[in-house]
């Protein structure tokens, strides 16, 4: 099979100078790496690019560096991209005091009011630096809304974009590649929480099969690796994924390899495309007070951490359900306190599955925040070493009363102005729709819903999303789970997971869709990085990365999300259009679901699951039942 990196082009080239723009250039005669084009604006788009010289690559250029010789003899200094319309929250974001002041208002006629109703602002031009990736310049030309030209400059290329949407490169803060596409060979027979986890805990052992001698790629791998190249084709250029697998300390080698596994992608995505990769180790939240379990589980996670690669292990948990049965509110906040003691002594951020349930007496994230002040006798003791508390989920914090949502506010407003941290919220709509009061539902994950009874879900099982970014809270979205035990469906593309975004929580009116773009840029980049803006990425502004997604078959947001076919777009990385950029095969993985996962002794009830579908959950029950002041804090 050939390299998904690595493609050789023979195009016969006239000289006809055609459609690109004031700047002109050769032109292909023949597009032949779009087979299923549905747009010729996205055509005509391509072929202008293609003038850049990134993909002028000739059968002779054998090896990567030939390639990027080549590269740097035939492109040109600076692309132009004209007549753009770009979202309102990519080139503002005051709240991280990234908004164009005054002047610059002036020099460039970039102000919120050139918005149309969908918060789009039309006529928008970038310059970009095609040498080193950085955009250059960002201003409005005259079009569209009275705007202003600039000069072109020497080897400058101008392609009119024809008013497409333009969007950053988008961050998927929360996703799970360990365990992604597994459903063709166990699916979930209600697709309920108790049986998802039963699902993973009998599909588990798998993960470490080699189907393919030649390349000794485990299962896992090889489902993680298409994942990846599936999230790359969409525009991901951050990923944050939970790293399931190493939460079972009974499987050693396998929780090794999901480290090395993740190391070798960190590191191979940051030098070869400028994409991040974060991994999250999570244990069900009462094992944190288990001193034998989790000494050892931070010890390990800390070592696979790299910081200079951008804080890029954290540590987290699976909470179950709180308020009741073997965790109550003040073990929770015990726990979580041990859990932020680990965190701190290693220096690592956390993220945490919370409130995952339809419980409305479930409301552990006001344990968490209350852990974190950790101020119970009005002394404030805070955790220094934390930079980044990111809240995933949160499902069940809709069902509160809106004095408990203001005390949850209150608290995470109160750590972001008195500590060093920052808490973001991140909520998973896709998953969470499918998840949250479903058949099948049993009272060890939530409130007992027959499966045997025709119901149709009352919520739409998605934390409060106004409510917590009115009050001034960083909100972001996440794919979550894709074609696997929990979510038979998705694929890792943000945009998607955006209009997923926009319909459950009702966004696109409250002011518009362009205000709620940051959900998966500006605002996920606050919740995976803590020293922002570096990197600069997740806003069209001047001095950030050329990383964004052109989108040549929509103009506005209506188009863009009323036709499925808008996955064709045209991904920038580093200043470079990546017109070589394919979507994977999903027949790639037919091998690894070959055969049948047989999950049914894990579905009859007879094995207890805690949540994070651990096996190590039954270590702990033998111990649950012992005095409470056995389990020593850290």
């Amino acid at each position: 099979m050939r390299d998904y990196y690595d493609y050789d082009y023979d195009y016969d080239y006239d000289d006809t100078t055609k459609g690109g723009g004031k700047g002109g250039g050769k032109e292909a005669s023949k597009v032949l790496f779009f087979p299923s084009l549905s747009s010729k604006r996205r055509e005509r788009l391509a072929s202008r690019l293609m003038t850049l010289g990134s993909l002028v690559l000739k059968k002779n250029a054998t090896n990567a560096e030939e390639k990027e010789d080549l590269w740097e003899e035939t492109r040109t200094n600076v692309l132009s991209l004209r007549r753009v319309r770009v979202p309102t929250s990519a080139l503002f974001d005051a709240a991280n005091n990234e908004s164009f002041g005054e002047e610059e208002e002036e020099k460039n006629n970039i102000c919120l009011s050139a918005a149309n109703e969908g918060g789009l602002v039309s006529g928008c031009a970038i310059k970009i630096d095609a040498r080193n990736g950085v955009i250059l310049d960002v201003w409005r030309e005259s079009e569209d809304d009275g705007g202003k030209e600039k000069e072109e400059e020497k080897n400058e290329l101008v392609v009119d974009c024809e008013n497409c949407l333009l969007f950053p490169c988008f961050l998927d803060a929360h996703t799970h590649l360990i365990k992604t596409h597994t459903v063709e060979r166990c699916r979930n027979p209600t697709g309920s929480i108790p049986d998802a986890l039963g699902c993973e805990l009998a599909d588990q052992p798998r993960w470490m099969d080699v189907q393919d001698e030649r390349t000794m790629k485990t299962d896992f791998e090889r489902r993680f690796d298409f994942a990846v190249r599936s999230a790359l084709y969409y525009g991901a250029i951050g990923i944050r994924t939970h790293l399931d697998g190493t939460n079972n300390l009974e499987n050693k080698i396998l929780r090794d390899k999901v480290f090395e596994v993740f190391a070798r992608k960190r590191n191979e995505l940051l030098e070869t495309r400028g994409v991040y990769l974060q991994g999250v180790c999570n244990l069900f939240l009462p094992l944190w007070s288990e001193p034998g379990i989790a000494d050892e589980f931070a010890k390990v996670a800390a070592a696979n951490n790299d910081n200079e690669g951008g804080d890029s292990v954290l540590l987290g948990a699976y909470c179950g359900v709180v308020g009741r049965g073997e965790t109550n509110n003040d073990q929770a906040r015990k726990h979580f306190r041990n859990l932020f003691s680990y965190a701190n002594k290693y220096a690592m951020n956390i993220d945490v599955h919370i409130d995952e349930t339809n419980d409305p007496n479930c409301c552990a994230v006001l344990s968490c925040l209350e852990a974190f002040l950790n101020d119970d006798d009005g002394n404030l003791r805070t955790f220094k070493n934390i930079r980044s508390l990111s809240l995933s989920h949160v499902c069940s914090l809709s069902l509160q009363s809106k004095a408990t949502i203001d005390r949850v506010i209150e608290l995470a407003k109160k750590i972001d102005k008195k500590t060093s941290t920052r808490v973001s919220f991140i909520v998973n709509p896709l998953t969470n729709l499918g998840l949250q009061d479903r058949r099948g539902t049993t009272d060890g994950v939530g409130v007992l819903i027959d499966k045997n009874i025709p119901h149709t879900p009352r919520w739409r099982g998605i934390a409060p999303i106004q409510e917590l970014e009115s009050a001034g809270i960083n909100v972001c979205t996440g794919t979550d789970n894709v074609r696997d035990y929990w979510n038979p469906y998705a694929d890792y593309d943000g945009i998607a997971t955006l209009k997923a975004t926009f319909e459950v929580a009702q966004l696109n009116t409250v002011p518009n869709e362009g205000y709620w773009t940051k959900l998966i840029a500006a605002n996920s980049a606050k919740a995976m990085f803590t020293k922002l803006p570096t990197p600069k990425i997740g806003l069209i502004r001047k001095g950030y990365r050329a990383d964004f997604i052109l989108l040549p078959q929509a103009r506005s947001f209506y188009e863009l999300f009323s036709r499925p076919s808008q996955h064709e777009r045209i991904v920038f990385r580093k200043g470079r259009p990546t017109l070589d950029c394919v979507l994977p095969d999903f027949s790639e993985l037919d091998e690894t679901v070959a055969v049948r996962t047989d999950a049914a002794p894990f579905l009859d009830g007879d094995v207890e699951i805690k949540r994070g579908a651990t096996s190590l959950a039954s270590s702990f029950s033998k111990r649950k039942n012992r005095p409470e002041e056995e389990a020593a804090e850290v």
